[in-house]
């Protein structure tokens, strides 16, 4: 086995990898591009922090970084970077995604409180509080809380995943680590997918424009957006659940048309 050099720059060892197939090399080129790992697994904890360690993330990510170093083909004109990067993120996005979760009791809890919530929305003209929740399903403030976590990390991962198809077409460009600027039309599609999901914030009420603004585009935690707000923090993510839901539903229209709901 041939053990890299310190001093070799990402080229060389490329190029040592590609005509030895070490797995010396292998690693060490993984160590090289391990800032991408923790770039995703930092960027998505916001969002799975209570389903997945930033250790389990970047765990999976490791893996995929891995993988990608052995199946990367310079012939394609890809940069490393970018294949890494598409494959690395859609590696942590499945392993949560795998996880269960929310077993099934919860889901059937998530469910109910769903149906409440939108039941309640057309009774009461505007978005039910915790309080009118726990008063109309009968259950614990604190519980209707706790389920409310639950639904929100959901319609987070069920948008994202539209996200990923409005941007990639196919799961398979993901799995392929095909960079979504050598897609055919990528351009185009992506500022048209812009246009699609700015114009579906003109479906949200004022408080639910501010929290998508603040947590997308200003990058603040939900506690920080609470404060702002004057609200709780379960508040937030209520609010936060039904303004996604709101443009999950103008995103299907837009990628699948009258196929489904």
């Amino acid at each position: 086995m041939i053990l890299p050099k310190e001093s070799e720059t990402k080229e060389e060892l490329w190029k040592a990898y590609w005509q030895t197939g070490d797995i010396a090399y292998r690693n060490d080129l993984a160590m090289e591009y391990a800032y991408i790992v923790k770039v995703y697994a930092y960027q998505l904890r916001g969002i799975y922090e209570n389903y997945a360690t930033v250790e389990d993330m970047i765990n999976q990510g490791t893996v995929a970084l891995l993988e990608a170093v052995e199946k990367y083909d310079p012939t394609k004109k890809t940069k490393f970077e970018s294949y890494a990067s598409i494959r690395v993120k859609g590696a942590i996005i499945d392993y949560v995604r795998n996880q269960d979760w929310v077993a099934k009791r919860s889901k059937k809890k998530a469910k109910l409180v769903n149906e409440a919530t939108d039941y309640l929305t057309n009774t009461l003209g505007h978005a039910p509080s915790i309080e009118e929740l726990s008063q109309y399903l009968k259950m614990p403030p604190d519980a209707i809380e706790k389920i409310l976590g639950e639904v929100h990390t959901f319609n987070l991962l069920s948008y994202e995943e539209l996200i990923d198809i409005g941007l990639y077409g196919v799961k398979g460009f993901r799995e392929q680590g095909i960079a979504q600027e050598e897609m055919p039309g990528y351009e185009l599609e992506n500022e048209e997918l812009k246009q699609i999901i700015s114009a579906s914030l003109s479906l949200l009420t004022e408080k639910e424009r501010m929290v998508i603004m603040l947590y997308y585009y200003e990058g603040l935690k939900k506690k920080d957006i609470a404060y702002i707000l004057d609200i709780s923090a379960s508040r937030v993510c209520q609010i936060h659940s039904c303004a996604l839901k709101k443009m999950k539903n103008s995103l299907k229209q837009y990628l699948f048309g009258d196929e489904e709901e």
